[in-house]
Formats: structure tokens, C-alpha cells, sequence
């Protein structure tokens, strides 16, 4: 059975795939993360690839690399997979990546920012405090009361 790539029209067999192991171990790596992860990933190894397409054994290696890194969860690691790539395309950059450095600084960028992020939610937002009326004082009296005698 064949395929076509929406991309590149190029036709490859299923057989070719499944034959391949380090191939299809390449795919099942990929096939296995989330939808968001299985884009941030191939949207990353594009990076490496020079003028010469990306051989497998190294795209393999890649992504085992990229998914050892410690991360806090996978929507952090696919939010800096997907700004890497994001970045050094708008850059304009030629030469393939030789190392994950780069995404290592964007993954502590984009972690400190979802710390941050929590932690505002978690922080309440300090109310003003507004002067009690005579009513609720005495209200708040009779609460301490019945809690005294109960």
C-alpha cells in the first residue's frame, strides 16, 4: 500500500515502514505522545535537517533525546519544542541545530513562566479591607458567642 505525502507528494510504502525498524521504532516514538507533542516534535526535527534529508538513526536519536529531557509536563515541552522552532525560523537561521542547548533555554523560559503563571492563580488578589459597620460587629460578636457556648 502506498502513501503520499500532503507535503512533498512523495510516495512510500507501508511495507517500507514496517520493514524499516529503526523507522517504524521512529514513528511509534512519535505516534505514541499526544496530538500537540506528535507536531512539536516534527516541527522540531526540522531543525536538523541540512540540505540532505534526516536520516532516520538521527531522528531517532533526537526525539529520544528531546523526550529524556527533564521537563514538568508535556504541554511545557511541547510549548518549547514548538517556540524553538518558532524562533529560529523567524530568525531565518540555515545552519541545522548540532544540539538541543537552545531549546534547553527556551524549556526554562517557558517552565519559569508557567511557575509563575500557578502562582499567581494559587495567590489570592488582597482584597481591600473595609471598615466593619456597628450591625456586622455585633453580628460577628453574637457568632463568637454561640461558638463559646455550644
Amino acid at each position: 500500500m502506498e502513501i503520499k505525502c500532503p507535503c512533498c507528494k512523495a510516495k512510500l510504502t507501508l511495507e517500507h515502514i514496517v520493514l524499516n525498524q529503526v523507522r517504524s521504532d521512529l514513528f511509534s516514538l512519535i505516534f505514541s505522545q499526544s496530538k500537540p507533542m506528535q507536531t512539536a516534535i516534527v516541527s522540531y526535527l526540522g531543525l536538523f535537517r541540512g540540505a540532505r534529508d534526516l536520516a532516520d538513526d538521527k531522528a531517532l536519536r533526537i526525539v529520544q533525546e528531546v523526550l529524556s529531557l527533564p521537563y514538568l509536563s508535556q504541554d511545557t515541552l511541547a510549548a518549547a519544542l514548538i517556540e524553538t522552532a518558532e524562533a529560529i525560523q523567524a530568525k531565518g537561521q540555515l545552519e541545522p541545530l548540532k544540539n538541543h542547548n537552545y531549546l534547553k533555554s527556551v524549556m526554562r523560559s517557558v517552565e519559569a513562566r508557567s511557575v509563575q503563571g500557578a502562582q499567581q492563580i494559587a495567590s489570592p488578589i488582597p482584597q481591600k479591607t473595609l471598615p466593619q459597620s456597628k450591625t456586622m460587629a455585633a453580628i460577628s460578636g453574637l457568632d463568637g458567642l454561640r461558638e463559646k457556648y455550644k
